[in-house]
């Protein structure tokens, strides 16, 4: 080897050398934040909802789709309180009930998760057969709908609500069988009834979004939702919940579905259009306190 190929050879291996040093103080400082990572995961781990993050497993891909559920279960101690079934015979429907019955008796504001359910959620099955999907039950194995965060979005929610928390209220709640016999996945609620929808207003564009607005019933409010929604379906805040719901009540029995939540405003006659004290939890203009069964 000459003088001149040695003197190259040197200049490139100290150039390498030191881009490889450079490398390996970025990838210390990523190697300190996975630790750092890991260390405030063991402190705040009892902080994470098993809610939110099941909003991430929509977005993650197993073979065996009930993996997923019960691997999140597992980060958050509630395995004892759901059982593990992964006989052929039960459904995936079944661990998403199981999974929901879970949080809304166990965690804060468990209920919110409604607002990830309903029957307008674009990205839902219709219910059919006898091993249908209840209502207010998320489908976590569906990938959350774009459409979905637009009508959140939409909506203006104050980031106060606590419609259903305020006065110490706190969620009460039965699970019975549905009418084909599955045990508990039709949900009965402490809940009031706010409102009821009045007529629709038209805004020209309504009909290609997600989202429309009601009157109320003594035309005093504005409630918005979801544009599935019609005359004559019943606003309510149920005991526990952040946000109103807007259900439709059976024509055969005393059931409800829920469709989606709802923002609730006062009209620019009677108000500043601002939101309505119902979000933050006045039920001055509702009726008596009752129960709700959503199923």
């Amino acid at each position: 080897m000459t003088e001149k190929l040695k003197d190259r050879t040197n200049q490139k291996g100290m150039s390498r050398h030191i881009n490889r040093l450079r490398d390996t103080s970025s990838s210390r400082a990523l190697v300190n934040r996975v630790i750092e990572g890991r260390e405030l995961w063991g402190k705040q781990q009892h902080q994470i909802k098993l809610s939110f993050l099941l909003q991430h497993a929509r977005n993650t891909e197993t073979s065996q789709p009930k993996d997923k559920f019960y691997a999140f279960l597992g980060l958050r101690n509630l395995g004892g309180e759901v059982p593990i079934r992964y006989e052929p015979s039960y459904s995936i429907n079944a661990v998403l009930m199981d999974v929901a019955g879970a949080i809304v008796k166990h965690e804060d504001s468990g209920l919110d998760i409604l607002a990830q359910a309903g029957t307008a959620v674009h990205s839902r099955y219709l219910a059919q057969g006898d091993d249908s999907l209840p209502s207010w039950v998320p489908d976590w194995d569906k990938r959350e709908d774009i459409e979905r965060q637009k009508f959140i979005y939409a909506l203006e929610l104050p980031p106060a609500c606590n419609s259903g928390r305020s006065h110490n209220s706190k969620a009460s709640l039965n699970f019975l069988k549905d009418r084909h016999g599955n045990e508990g996945r039709v949900l009965d609620a402490a809940a009031t009834r706010v409102d009821t929808l009045g007529s629709a207003l038209d805004r020209g564009h309504d009909g290609f979004l997600p989202w429309k607005s009601f009157s109320s019933s003594d035309g005093q409010r504005l409630i918005s939702t979801t544009s599935i929604a019609h005359f004559g379906d019943e606003v309510w805040v149920l005991d526990g919940m952040s946000w109103p719901v807007v259900l439709r009540r059976s024509s055969v029995d005393d059931t409800t579905a829920l469709l989606a939540i709802a923002m609730v405003r006062e009209t620019r006659e009677s108000g500043t259009g601002q939101p309505h004290q119902i979000m933050f939890g006045d039920r001055t203009f509702s009726s008596e306190p009752d129960r709700v069964v959503i199923v």
